[in-house]
């Protein structure tokens, strides 16, 4: 049975993607089946090391901007249940439902 592994990454940043994918690399080269899941607008940082990827909607970069500018919770009630919800559905589809 082969170790599956799947990186959730927040998009606002290029940063962040940017980790999962390192840690993402890394786990690559001990043998284990990786997949790096975030934003769209990021997917080309995923493909582009030969990693696949699975989509994973995030808050904008400008509400994350606004957010950290004035001092506000970055996210919502809202937000971090669609998170949630969003990453379980995700993780089943790679991991596999237990």
């Amino acid at each position: 049975m082969d170790l599956r592994v799947l990186f959730c990454a927040e998009a606002v940043t290029l940063a962040h993607v940017g980790r999962s994918v390192t840690l993402a690399l890394a786990a690559r080269r001990l043998g284990m089946q990786v997949a790096v899941a975030c934003d769209k607008r990021y997917r080309w940082v995923v493909a582009g090391e030969g990693l696949r990827w699975k989509s994973l909607e995030t808050i904008s970069s400008r509400q994350f901007e606004n957010a950290m500018a004035l001092g506000t919770p970055i996210y919502g009630v809202a937000d971090l249940l669609a998170y949630a919800e969003e990453e379980e559905g995700v993780t089943d589809r790679h991991i596999g439902a237990t």
